[in-house]
């Protein structure tokens, strides 16, 4: 028994071992896996705090290019005008930008250990490591081509030894992506334009010197003449755009106040493009300007403007004698198309399209019509009543004619075109509207006019009343035949020649018979009212105080639906900003009812002024008023009757913008920048440059071609005190705060941007707009340029007598044009070419011209 008992107590002791044992090892397992799990969660805490403080820095780098995101001036610098074709390397251009404000290595204090930024060191901190900054996808151009969204990705690493644990977290990697809209420089000046001018675009035969001291001591000073070389000629190859002076007052009657592009004294001036004025483009000295000065109140005159493509201005207006403005396609105006002198003509093969007719507004050009008024303003002379306005396309009329008090207030609308003629068997003459008994009911009630003229019109024989001075629609409209820039497409010959020489065949002819030619039963266009012309009468429908007058020949619109007399650089966009196509192509006109239907004329008159929608502002009008404000702009008054020319413009944008971008070219042997500290006055700018200027320009043409012109050269003044004097070979761009005097001689390829003078406060550029008294001694010295900020004249009696400005730098062919500028539209190619010429030289002017 007792050995069995001894045997009972080892058993137990076995067991108590075993079950130590198991215990053990369950108390290892469950240890290890307390510590497994301690650490694992060490590692996951970690690991979390790894990744919260990449997301940090991740966050942080966003907000810094979100920042620079918000910089309107990101993208200043870029060599081009951004489009679909270089957006990504526009975007390309940002992040390299965005990058130098990044930092490789951010630190952040993830478990508040560090008592200060400064005191992060060792293991108090996480760090992160920028490895990628990327696009993802295709940047997209919004807003018009304004702005472009772009998705950024970023690639880090982050490494954490976290200072409470003995584990790390090391080269973690991390990624994120968000959207960013970054601006796209907006160039809001195109360079499409041989000459632009914030002032007058003037020509003339004579060239007058303007003392300031004398100016200042005598207010009757209108200069003094100091050479005169006769058949003076001017050729501009490319579009022009003149502000023009005008009067203060907009309620003045006196058109003669209105500069623009300006042809005097007996200048030739060819423009082969579009000519834009916001003044007129007019041609001669108003006879009674002259009255008590030493020149004759009436002398020839002689001075001519041929437009090749567009004329758009306030008016077209002839006021010398024996002067001549021919049109080769459309002819729209703001106001009028008027003559004022004898002997002179007017001619238009396309189509002649008012933009006015808010009659309500009563401002002097809120009315477009016809006028042929130079019996009115010569006494009834035999020879006023040869002028003639002629119109071979559609007569587009909005607005009227009308009766105007000294003080600028409307006093009754006469016809659309005029002036109806009475003229009786023994030779009395009158303008019907003198006949008229006017009451101040015709002020608000135009139609009383009218139906009178109405009775009278069916009454009369067409010996007694009838229009005689426009003549629309005798013979064809025709349209280009090739691409020729010189002879514009082929109509030159038939313009100046065969069309001009049939109007004066028929001068002084008292009816169509007479005359030997046929006369159109119907006109095709639009009016109001009635059009005075073709010895006869034309009319739309009137109904008024009980009376019905149907419409007298009137003919749907024809020639404006034709591809050729399509406007040309007004172009279409896309939602990235890119050109898709003309804006206003003979497309237009395609929701045009009939003539017969009664929708008709208001239909056709709102696809100019209101583009189909009351107060739309992107209709035809205000997109080529845009034309001719390029540099400067005035506006209606809110108060009282002067212009309105506060607000920002245009040249003064352009000179800041220059001042600020070429200053990175001032070691370019090309870039010639005017001393801004020069005493007030005239330079030439062969002087200027130190150099022979005129040789070199001269002998990079001697190659002739395109390509071995190479030669280009960009001045630039900021002193609009600071004339520049041009009177040899030169290439390049001109773009200065003054003015430009282009004398005999001057051959220049390129482009003249000219803010036409000013004054200067701390340095900096204020345009002085030409704002005229109503004074007939500065009328006079408008006549004799003294307004001008492109001025082409001779230097002396012995000058060559002709300026030569080429947009189109010695390219004679639209095709080629386009084929080198590598653009399907003539201008925007041209603009290549010309900015392509100084890229080629280190200057990069895109995103300024």
């Amino acid at each position: 028994m007792l050995r069995l008992l001894k045997k009972e107590r080892g058993a137990a002791l076995v067991t108590v071992i075993i079950i130590t044992a198991v215990l053990t090892t369950l108390s290892v397992v469950l240890l290890n896996s307390a510590i497994q799990g301690l650490s694992l969660s060490k590692r996951q805490s970690n690991i979390k705090l790894t990744y919260f403080a990449g997301q940090s820095a991740i966050e942080k780098w966003f907000n810094i290019i979100q920042k620079e995101s918000e910089d309107q001036n990101i993208g200043a610098g870029f060599p081009d005008e951004v489009n679909a074709t270089n957006v990504d390397r526009y975007v390309e251009m940002i992040l390299d930008k965005v990058k130098l404000k990044l930092n490789d290595t951010e630190y952040i204090d993830v478990v508040s250990k560090a008592p200060t930024v400064a005191g992060l060191s060792g293991d108090d901190y996480s760090e992160i490591k920028l490895k990628a900054l990327e696009v993802i996808g295709t940047p997209q151009l919004i807003e018009g081509g304004k702005k472009v969204k772009v998705v950024i990705g970023i690639e880090a690493e982050a490494s954490f030894n976290n200072p409470n644990s003995p584990y790390g977290n090391t080269r973690q990697p991390l990624y994120a992506e968000k959207e960013f809209v970054f601006e796209v420089p907006q160039n809001d000046f195109k360079l499409t334009f041989a000459i632009a001018t914030a002032a007058d675009l003037y020509a003339s035969t004579r060239s007058y010197h303007f003392n300031e001291e004398e100016e200042n001591r005598n207010r009757n000073y209108v200069g003094d003449l100091r050479a005169a070389v006769p058949e003076f000629k001017v050729d501009i190859k490319g579009d022009v755009s003149a502000f023009g002076t005008f009067p203060k007052d907009i309620l003045w009657p006196e058109q003669f106040y209105y500069g623009g592009i300006m042809a005097m004294h007996g200048a030739q001036v060819d423009i082969k493009g579009n000519a834009y004025s916001r003044a007129f483009i007019r041609t001669g000295p108003y006879r009674d300007v002259y009255r008590g000065l030493s020149e004759p109140a009436v002398f020839s005159d002689e001075s001519r403007i041929n437009i090749y493509r567009d004329a758009v201005a306030q008016c077209i207006q002839v006021f010398g004698n024996d002067n001549i403005i021919s049109v080769f396609r459309n002819a729209y105006t703001f106001d009028d198309i008027e003559m004022n002198g004898e002997r002179s003509i007017i001619a238009i093969n396309g189509s002649a399209i008012g933009l006015s007719h808010y009659f309500e507004s009563r401002n002097h050009d809120a009315l477009s019509a016809i006028i042929s008024s130079a019996p009115v303003h010569n006494l009834l002379s035999d020879d006023s009543l040869l002028s003639t306005i002629a119109v071979n396309g559609d007569v587009i009329i909005p607005g009227g004619t009308f009766r105007v008090d000294d003080d600028g207030i409307f006093t009754g609308l006469l016809e659309d075109a005029s002036v109806f003629w009475y003229e009786d068997p023994n030779g009395i003459r009158i303008p019907f509207y003198k006949m008229y008994q006017w009451t101040e009911d015709d002020i608000l009630n135009p139609d009383k006019y009218h139906a009178e003229l109405r009775e009278r019109l069916r009454n009369l024989s067409a010996a007694y009343l009838n229009g005689p001075f426009n003549l629309f629609q005798l013979w064809p409209s025709r349209e280009r035949v090739n691409d020729d820039i010189e002879t514009g497409g082929g109509l030159y010959d038939y313009v100046t020649n065969d069309f001009i020489n049939s109007i004066k065949a028929v001068w002084g002819k008292r009816n169509a018979a007479e005359a030997g030619v046929s006369v159109p039963g119907a006109v095709s266009g639009a009016w109001s009212y009635e059009l005075a012309a073709n010895w006869r009468y034309y009319a739309g429908r009137l109904s008024t105080e009980g009376r019905d007058y149907e419409a007298v020949g009137v003919k749907g619109i024809d020639y404006v639906k034709r591809p050729g007399f399509a406007i040309d650089n007004i172009y279409k966009k896309d939602s990235y900003g890119n050109i898709i196509g003309l804006k206003f192509d003979f497309n237009l006109w395609n929701d045009v009812p009939e003539a017969d239907d009664p929708s008709y004329t208001h239909k056709v008159f709102t696809k100019l002024d209101m583009s189909g929608e009351i107060g739309d502002p992107d209709n035809v009008k205000n997109n080529l008023l845009d034309y001719t404000q390029l540099l400067a702009n005035r506006k209606y008054p809110t108060s009282g009757s002067e212009w309105d020319i506060s607000g920002e413009h245009g040249i003064v944008k352009l000179i800041q913008k220059a001042k600020s971008q070429f200053s990175a070219y001032t070691a370019n042997e090309y870039y010639i920048q005017v001393n801004p500290g020069l005493s007030k006055g005239q330079y030439n700018l062969a002087a200027l440059a130190g150099f022979d200027l005129y040789g070199r320009c001269q002998e990079s043409r001697t190659g002739g071609t395109f390509e071995s012109d190479t030669e280009y050269f960009l001045v630039f003044n900021e002193n609009p005190e600071i004339d520049l004097i041009v009177d040899g070979t030169f290439n390049g761009i001109i773009l200065t705060a003054g003015s430009v005097i282009l004398n005999g001689g001057a051959d220049i390829r390129g482009a003249i941007i000219s803010g036409g003078g000013g004054d200067r406060s701390a340095g900096e550029y204020e345009l002085k707009l030409n704002r005229l008294d109503r004074d007939t001694f500065q009328a006079v010295a408008l006549d004799r340029g003294r307004y001008a900020g492109v001025k082409m004249v001779p230097a002396s009696n012995s000058d060559p007598g002709i300026v030569k400005v080429d947009f189109y730098l010695g390219l004679t062919t639209e095709s080629e044009i386009i084929e080198k500028g590598r653009n399907d539209y003539l201008n925007m190619a041209a603009r290549n070419n010309l900015l392509n010429k100084f890229a080629e030289l280190g200057i990069y002017l895109y995103n300024i011209f």
